[in-house]
């Protein structure tokens, strides 16, 4: 009898598995979150190539005209820190919201000559540079924007990207 009932659980326990306490099947993948990196506008653009392609999380100036938008930051003494920004959300709508929320936050709207201060995260894409100098393709320094996390209201008197101290000659 004992046999028996030995062997009907024997049975059932190989039809309906028992737990060992280890994983079975392929492992799970465990996605890990890219390490974001908190740097200036100025870092950026003195050490392009440190930060290429990374995400880096950074606070600067959106200034936008009819002709031109960029980031900057008058900390920096180089006369070439600019950086191209692209906003490009996750999805289409993240892009589009990311956008209308930016245009919201100029004072006198898109193409106008107006500016705000962004703390953003993106992926900062450095300039490449070939055997003549530059490729036409990515003369800039460009920051994908993914998110925004704050806005930060510029006093009409502040300094445009021109009038900066150390764009001065």
């Amino acid at each position: 009898m004992k046999k028996i009932a030995f062997t009907f659980l024997l049975l059932l326990s190989i039809l309906f598995g028992v737990s060992s306490g280890k994983p079975t099947g392929r492992p799970q993948e465990q996605k890990s979150t890219p390490e974001i990196l908190n740097v200036s506008l100025c870092q950026l653009v003195s050490d392009p190539q440190m930060y290429d392609n990374k995400l880096v999380r950074l606070e600067a100036i959106y200034a936008v005209s009819f002709e031109w938008v960029l980031l900057y930051d008058c900390e920096c003494s180089k006369r070439e820190s600019y950086i191209y920004p692209i906003v490009e959300g996750d999805t289409d709508e993240l892009t589009q919201a990311m956008d209308n929320e930016i245009a919201s936050n100029l004072r006198y709207g898109r193409n106008s000559g107006d500016r705000v201060g962004l703390v953003m995260t993106g992926i900062f894409l450095a300039p490449k540079v070939n055997r003549s100098g530059r490729d036409s393709s990515n003369v800039w320094p460009n920051f994908r924007i993914k998110t925004i996390e704050k806005f930060i209201e510029i006093p009409k008197a502040a300094t445009a990207p021109a009038d900066c101290p150390s764009r001065k000659k």
